[in-house]
């Protein structure tokens, strides 16, 4: 469904870890829903061995981060 890219939020310092849908599902509207409701859902979850999501977006290409 997508790539992860481990990063840092600059203005913080904090790690991330970025996930980018790929193109060719990204294209699917069902998907780039399922890939949201992932990223709303994981944050109800509070545990520590999952990330909190704190952004997510479209990158200039229209795939969903």
């Amino acid at each position: 469904m997508g790539t992860v890219y481990a990063g840092e939020q600059p203005q913080i310092g904090k790690r991330v870890a970025i996930k980018v849908m790929k193109s060719h599902v990204a294209s699917d509207p069902t998907q780039v829903s399922r890939f949201l409701r992932e990223a709303r859902s994981v944050n109800e979850i509070h545990h520590p061995g999952i990330v909190d999501v704190f952004a997510f977006g479209t990158l200039d290409d229209g795939r969903p981060y």
